[in-house]
């Protein structure tokens, strides 16, 4: 394995002309980030579209050093001389459970979406803060002048109003969805606590493995560039989303309420959190990612039924 010392600029710049080796990872289709394994240093080399992700990123990462969560440990990070921000961080051991689901029976994934809930209760007990808000790569909050209750609703406000004003065929839906969500937001108090949330908390950002009984287990969480503190509750509609219409959804609540206390209103944030996030996601993914658009416009169709 080559030397950490020579993790710098000059390496990116062989890399992306392609002078090195690498091995292209993530969600390239999608046009935000590049993520790439540099076989020779066993590192991963991450490039932002993006400042304030890569912002988040290195904030939380620098967070979570101390703690056992099986997350990246950053080795290097900066600002090209062409303005990309970047962060070379440890490789972690694993598959990402998106690509690995169809080698699971049933059971096995009940099993493992159990574990996931357990894991991101231990995850937010470790993770607890006393304050919120979208920070800084310093960890500084960006938002202090307002209330929990004030940020989230004024965001997620936002989200459904830019979805709406896209004009899609389902805009009926969102405009019935917007309004059920201003309807739930009487169950969003103050938390007593936060902790800091990954948002996209799923299976495309889980790392897993086959242990020496041949049993799935997670491996490593990777990808915080949205991560900042919230409300810990908030955390599990991105999970939720990808498994509403699977039974394996009650293990992963199940996994997460056996080791952690939740608020009497979990039930109803749950659907807030989930109107939330189908609407935030119905505003970029209607052409780039057309099966997510399509679940989510499914999961608000079957909320509204549900709460009617």
């Amino acid at each position: 394995m080559k030397n950490i010392d020579e993790l710098n600029e000059n390496l990116i710049k062989e890399v992306l002309k392609g002078k090195k080796n690498y091995i292209s990872l993530g969600n390239d289709e999608l046009g935000r980030n590049k993520v790439m394994l540099l076989p020779d240093y066993n590192i991963i080399l991450k490039l932002y579209g993006k400042k304030e992700r890569w912002e988040r990123e290195i904030a939380s990462l620098k967070y979570m050093e101390s703690k056992t969560l099986m997350t990246p440990i950053v080795k290097r990070y900066g600002i090209s001389s062409d303005g990309k921000p970047w962060v070379m961080m440890t490789r972690l051991e694993g598959q990402t459970l998106e690509n690995v689901l169809e080698e699971m029976n049933e059971i096995q994934n009940e099993n493992l979406l159990y574990q996931l809930g357990e894991y991101q209760a231990y995850y937010h007990e470790m993770c607890r803060l006393s304050y919120f808000g979208d920070w800084d790569i310093n960890q500084r909050i960006l938002n202090r002048g307002s209330s929990y209750r004030e940020f989230t609703i004024d965001k997620n406000r936002k989200y459904a109003e830019r979805t709406i004003s896209k004009n899609h065929p389902d805009t009926e839906l969102f405009k019935e969805s917007y309004n059920k969500l201003i309807d739930f937001e009487r169950y969003i108090d103050e938390p007593t606590s936060f902790s800091l949330c990954h948002n996209d908390f799923s299976e495309r950002n889980i790392l897993v493995k086959k242990n020496s009984k041949n049993t799935w287990e997670i491996s490593g969480i990777v990808d915080f560039e949205m991560s900042y503190p919230n409300d810990p509750e908030s955390d599990l509609a991105r999970m939720l989303i990808y498994n509403y219409f699977k039974s394996s959804k009650n293990s992963y609540l199940n996994g997460y309420t056996s080791h952690r206390k939740v608020t009497k209103n979990f039930y109803e944030k749950n659907i807030y959190y989930l109107l939330a996030l189908c609407l935030e996601v119905s505003s970029w993914a209607f052409k780039s990612a057309p099966d997510y658009y399509n679940l989510a416009k499914n999961v608000l169709t079957d909320l509204i039924n549900r709460t009617l």
